[in-house]
C-alpha cells in the first residue's frame, strides 16, 4: 500500500519529503521477535551459566528435569535480558492492537445488537492494555520478591490475554475485512485454533501446578514446565497471525 500526503497551508502549497518508510509486516516481527529472543538468551544464559540453580538441587519434591520459565527469567542475570526485550515488545504492541480494533469495528453486515457489539468492541484495546500492564508487573515482581503477588499478576495476565486473544477471533470473523481478504480465513481457522489449544492448556497448567506443589506428584513439574512452553508458543504464534491480516506501510513524512 502505497502512502502519500501533501500539506496545504494558507498561503501556499507544500510539498512532502518521506523520512522514513517501514512495511507492517517488518514491525509485526520486530515486534514478536524480542520475546523469542528473550527467551532463547534466558535459557541460553541459564543452562550456561546458572545450571545448577535450575536443576542440579533437590526440589520440594526432588529434582527437575526441566525448567519453567517462570523460574529461568526471575534469576538475576536471565532476568534483565529478559525484561529489557520484553519491554521492548510492551511498546511496540499497541499498534498491532489499534490494527485489529480498526478491522474489527467494521463488521460485514450491521450488528444486530449494537450495544453488545460496542462493549466487545471497546474490550479489545483494555484486555490488550490489561496485558501488557500485567506483562509489565510480571517483570518487575518476580517469584523471588513476593510469589503470591507473582502468581495473581500472572493469573491477571493469562485473564486478559485469553480474553483479547478470544475477542479479536470472534469480531474478525464478522469484519468486513474477512469478507474482501483472500488470506482472512486462513487467519481465523488458525487464530481459533491457538485460542481453543490456548484455553486447553492454561487450565492444565493450573492442575500439574498444584499437582506438583501440593501433592508432591514428582512427574508434575517436568509437564507443567512443557506446558508452560507450549502456553507461550500458542500466544507468540497468535500474535504473528497479524502477518497475514496487516499490509501496510508506514511513512514519517516531512513537508517542505
Amino acid at each position: 500500500m502505497t502512502c502519500s500526503a501533501i500539506v496545504v497551508g494558507t498561503v501556499e502549497k507544500r510539498t512532502s519529503r518521506v523520512l522514513l518508510s517501514l512495511s507492517s509486516k517488518v514491525y509485526i516481527v520486530v515486534t514478536v521477535t524480542p520475546v523469542v529472543l528473550a527467551l532463547l538468551l534466558s535459557f541460553f544464559i541459564g543452562f550456561g551459566a546458572d545450571y545448577d540453580t535450575l536443576l542440579n538441587y533437590e526440589w520440594t519434591c526432588g529434582k527437575a528435569l526441566l525448567p519453567s520459565i517462570s523460574r529461568i527469567i526471575n534469576l538475576p542475570k536471565e532476568r534483565t535480558v529478559c525484561n529489557l526485550l520484553v519491554l521492548f515488545h510492551v511498546v511496540l504492541r499497541p499498534l498491532i492492537t489499534a490494527h485489529y480494533y480498526n478491522i474489527c469495528r467494521q463488521p460485514t453486515y450491521t450488528a444486530k445488537h449494537p450495544i453488545i457489539f460496542l462493549l466487545l468492541l471497546k474490550a479489545i484495546p483494555l484486555s490488550s492494555f490489561a496485558e501488557l500492564a500485567f506483562t509489565i508487573a510480571l517483570t518487575v515482581v518476580g517469584e523471588r520478591e513476593n510469589p503470591n503477588l507473582h502468581v495473581v499478576f500472572f493469573c491477571g495476565f493469562c485473564v486478559s490475554t485469553n480474553l483479547y486473544l478470544l475477542l479479536v477471533t470472534v469480531l474478525f470473523r464478522f469484519s468486513r475485512h474477512y469478507s474482501i481478504h483472500d488470506n482472512a480465513p486462513r487467519s481465523f481457522k488458525i487464530k481459533t485454533f491457538l485460542v481453543a489449544a490456548n484455553f486447553l492448556l492454561l487450565p492444565s497448567i493450573s492442575i500439574f501446578f498444584v499437582l506438583y506443589w501440593q501433592f508432591c506428584v514428582k512427574f508434575a513439574y517436568n509437564v507443567f514446565a512443557l506446558l508452560e512452553y507450549a502456553t507461550v508458543f500458542t500466544m507468540l504464534s497468535y500474535h504473528s497471525t497479524a502477518y497475514m491480516d496487516i499490509n501496510l506501510t508506514y511513512k514519517l513524512i516531512a513537508t517542505k
